[in-house]
């Protein structure tokens, strides 16, 4: 069965949901093609607060570990790549829903989400060879000695574990994180006018100066 973006929208949400069988499939020139027009068009979509992304549990190998998965061929981590920027660059709160097994490069989409939620039973492992940026969203929000563990020994890790590190804002009962991403959704469209360009605040955060981002706050206090 191919891979495929299906959409739907629910309130002010953009529902995102990747159906595929592996991440070669769903890489694919046809699905990137389709999830980054998707992201773009939304872009300048006024009516639109948040993005919920699902599906990332397809990502996922079998669970067989005597398996070894091969790396991703390189026009394939180059898509995966483009989607970890699209969702990085969206303007509007991007909400991961996860409630499965999520590894590799769905651990890299996971992390460029800007909130996460995620069932209690679900586990998240990184690849053996780093992918989709996930040494650097490791590296900017962990601390070293966690990133290290977690790149050099890439045994899953349960979401307990990933919410006590911070990675994960909700743990929610097994088979809600949808749900309860579009309820949250809803609450971030109420304050829309709050919440519209904290994202880019945050992220400026990482590289001002504390005198450069107080000029930044003024900035988004005037515009908002």
């Amino acid at each position: 069965m191919p891979a495929e973006l299906q959409t739907s929208r629910h309130h002010a949400t953009l529902l995102l949901t990747l159906n595929g069988v592996n991440p070669v499939s769903l890489l694919q020139d046809d699905m990137h093609a389709a999830v980054i027009e998707t992201l773009s068009t939304a872009e300048s979509d006024r009516s639109l607060a948040a993005v919920v992304l699902t599906g990332l549990e397809d990502f996922a190998p079998a669970p067989d570990k005597s398996t070894v998965v091969p790396p991703l061929p390189e026009p394939l981590l180059e898509h995966l790549g483009d989607w970890v920027d699209a969702l990085q660059s969206f303007p509007k709160p991007v909400l991961a829903a996860v409630d499965g097994r999520i590894s590799g490069p769905g651990l890299a989409l996971m992390l460029a989400c800007d909130l996460v939620v995620a069932g209690r039973s679900s586990t998240m492992s990184a690849s053996a060879m780093p992918e989709g940026g996930m040494s650097w969203f490791l590296a900017q929000h962990l601390p070293r000695q966690v990133a290290m563990e977690l790149l050099a020994c890439p045994a899953p890790l349960p979401a307990a574990r990933w919410h006590a590190l911070g990675a994960i804002n909700r743990l929610v009962d097994d088979g809600t994180a949808r749900e309860v991403a579009l309820q949250w959704a809803d609450e971030l469209a109420v304050n829309a006018g709050r919440t519209d360009g904290i994202k880019s605040l945050l992220q400026e955060a990482a590289h001002h100066s504390l005198a450069q981002q107080l000029a930044a706050e003024a900035k988004y206090r005037l515009e908002n």
